[in-house]
């Protein structure tokens, strides 16, 4: 490495409650508020072709930030500004990591231990499928936080043919709940793009009772993407969540399995509304979204004896 380049220093920071991945080494503010800083404008703005001319550590700090950048939007993005803002601080996080993928690379594989984490999230964001192998490989290492960090990397590449055994392992038994977290995100969005294994229905059913609400609501989610009919009455439970994104998740699942497994619709449909006629905001309204995406005659809308009268009526 570089004289002049600098080892970036390990930052650790709580999972967000929130449906999202949790960027490793990310750290949250002394204060413990959890609303997201301002990003500064250096942190939107696209660098131009001098950032090719940087050493490795500098290249590495500017990615590890505009990466936090981005998380931050991730979650919290809820205007139509602050979307905009994901998707230029991601296209200027794919362009210059692809430019660097080589040393992205050779970081990963021998870089120091902290260099390794950063390089790993960022080669997610390359969409190279030379990626691939060494993020896998990284998912056998003995850091924590690298493994963490390549589960981000995996889910960031988003490929289809991603083998999912060892993502699996790190979900059922992995002490980190950062960890458990990303090992769930990843399985998520990686079945989604069309990859599979015979280790995921177990896995998204023990998530289910996880104690971390990340991984709860994800394999929640996970399960319905499946079409699982027989996890139904598991995920039904999760209706009634202690945590309310995990309720939400569940009612968002239900509503999915029931459009997508005509067996399933009834019952999905029974327990959407029954949840619904026993919640309070914001699960009450999030239900009565996901009780709409059934395809009703109509929209009952308060009207609770007809929504009974609706699910009752459907096989």
């Amino acid at each position: 490495m570089p004289s002049n380049s600098r080892t970036l220093r390990p930052r650790r920071r709580g999972l967000p409650l929130a449906l999202c991945l949790a960027m490793a080494g990310c750290q949250s503010t002394d204060t413990g508020d959890p609303t997201p800083k301002p990003l500064t404008p250096e942190q939107l703005t696209i660098r131009s072709s001098k950032q090719d001319e940087q050493s490795l550590g500098a290249f590495l700090a500017d990615v590890d930030g505009q990466m936090r950048a981005w998380n931050r939007l991730f979650l919290s993005s809820e205007t139509d500004e602050d979307r905009r803002k994901a998707r230029l601080l991601e296209l200027n996080l794919m362009s210059a990591t692809r430019k660097r993928s080589a040393e992205l690379l050779q970081t990963l594989e021998s870089g120091a231990p902290t260099n390794r984490i950063v390089a790993a999230a960022a080669l997610g964001f390359t969409r190279e499928a030379a990626a691939q192998g060494p993020l896998l490989a990284a998912l056998s290492s003995e850091d924590e936080l690298l493994r963490s960090s390549a589960l981000l990397g995996l889910w960031l590449l988003g490929r289809a043919d991603t083998p999912l055994d060892k993502v699996c392992e790190l979900l059922r038994n992995s002490i980190s709940e950062e960890e458990r977290n990303n090992a769930a995100l990843c399985l998520l969005y990686l079945v989604r793009a069309g990859a599979s294994g015979e280790c995921v229905l177990a896995a998204a059913r023990a998530g289910l009772v996880d104690p971390l609400p990340g991984v709860r609501a994800q394999c929640t989610l996970l399960l319905a993407q499946l079409k699982d009919g027989d996890s139904f009455q598991p995920i039904a439970d999760r209706l009634h969540d202690e945590t309310n994104f995990v309720a939400l998740a569940a009612g968002r699942a239900l509503a999915y399995l029931g459009r997508e497994v005509t067996a399933e619709k009834g019952r999905c449909a029974r327990a959407l509304v029954k949840a619904w006629i026993a919640a309070k905001e914001p699960r009450k309204s999030a239900f009565l979204r996901d009780m709409l995406s059934l395809e009703p005659p109509r929209n009952y809308g308060d009207k609770e004896e007809d929504w009974l009268e609706w699910s009752l009526r459907l096989p």
